[in-house]
């Protein structure tokens, strides 16, 4: 059974976006080449918008990246692109896991990658627009300030019994 996203957005009087539980897709924070992405070294992923309302908010916002498709239930939902440029001024990327975060910083290539591969149960993320003037008229692009991603974990109805784990194997009674 898929996992029911209960996306909450809020649009701050700065401009700033702050959404928790996001559905994202096409995740690629490493910046590896890609079919879209062919030179490599542009990070960014897909936030999946559900609520045709906050669709609507952020196109008036001018946000020219927010896209129409039919998902694979036949439902509507919207898109934006969310571009990951690491500066002075950020992003700050958390990675939770068994209870500890952890701060990613642009030359932990390797845990930027490990982003991409794992199955994150919740990924919570602030983004700012930033405009500019182009032949096409004014354009508002999506940039990553902070996220925070929780990976899922396996677990265990037994995790929370009271006796206590020997991991040493030459002990054990069978």
């Amino acid at each position: 059974m898929a996992k029911k996203y209960e996306t909450k957005v809020r649009i701050m009087d700065d401009g700033t976006v702050q959404v928790d539980d996001a559905k994202i897709r096409f995740k690629n924070f490493e910046g590896r080449p890609t079919k879209f992405n062919p030179k490599g070294g542009v990070r960014s992923f897909l936030w999946v918008i559900e609520d045709e309302e906050v669709a609507d908010e952020l196109k008036d916002m001018g946000f020219t990246g927010v896209k129409e498709y039919r998902n694979n239930d036949g439902d509507i939902v919207w898109q934006l692109d969310i571009k990951i440029r690491f500066n002075d001024k950020g992003p700050i990327i958390y990675m939770a896991s068994r209870g500890k975060k952890i701060r990613l910083r642009e030359e932990d290539d390797k845990a930027l990658a490990k982003l991409d591969e794992v199955y994150i149960s919740r990924f919570d993320f602030d983004f700012a627009p930033h405009g500019y003037d182009g032949r096409d008229g004014h354009t508002q692009t999506a940039y990553l300030r902070s996220a925070k991603a929780t990976l899922f974990e396996y677990g265990s109805r037994f995790d929370d019994d009271d006796e206590e784990v020997d991991f040493d194997n030459d002990a054990a009674p069978f």
